[in-house]
């Protein structure tokens, strides 16, 4: 256990701003869907079978995700930052095959009974996590152009597996860990 979880407990180590933002967005979001969805013949108000009931539940299980994110120690992410990546990428790869789910002309989804889930969403945090495992090694350089080689395969490697995806949009977002270089 480290000194600052003994001195202070683990809520002082929470940075409350971000965690009240999100849930101003969060709720803000939930009160969209809701006003834009609301069916005036169904008389509840948290009715799964409606959108804004489905989002309630994962904005709760993203809660619940958040927190044991929170708990869990920083060294966690740094020694299993490759794995979570490979296996990101697996899952990717995947959705290519005739298990992938094709939806909205985007053959980038697994369906799992009636859920439907993006691994190109999961990819993304694994991407990041395996850039920053990568770059803060003692031998990296941003001045050897062989390190900047390897950091680009981690990022195009997803990058253009979601190309093959049909998945532009998503494939986007990877032009934005350009940022960090």
């Amino acid at each position: 256990m480290t000194t600052n979880l003994k001195r202070g407990g683990f809520l002082s180590n929470v940075d409350w701003i971000a965690v009240a933002l999100y849930l101003a967005l969060a709720v803000c979001g939930w009160f969209n869907i809701y006003a834009a969805t609301n069916n005036a013949d169904v008389e509840q108000t948290f009715d799964i079978t409606q959108r804004y009931g489905m989002q309630l539940m994962w904005i709760g299980g993203s809660v619940v995700l958040g927190i044991v994110l929170m708990l869990l120690d920083y060294k966690y992410y740094h020694i299993f930052a490759y794995l979570f990546y490979a296996l990101a990428l697996f899952v990717v790869l995947l959705t290519l095959t005739p298990i992938g789910h094709e939806q909205n002309g985007a053959k980038a989804w697994l369906k799992l009974g009636p859920i439907l889930i993006q691994p190109a969403e999961f990819m993304k945090i694994g991407t990041a996590l395996a850039v920053a495992r990568f770059m803060s090694g003692f031998s990296f350089s941003i001045y050897k152009l062989q390190d900047l080689v390897k950091v680009a395969l981690i990022i195009g490697v997803p990058m253009f597996a979601i190309l093959l995806q049909n998945d532009t949009g998503s494939a986007l977002v990877y032009c934005s860990f350009l940022l960090m270089l």
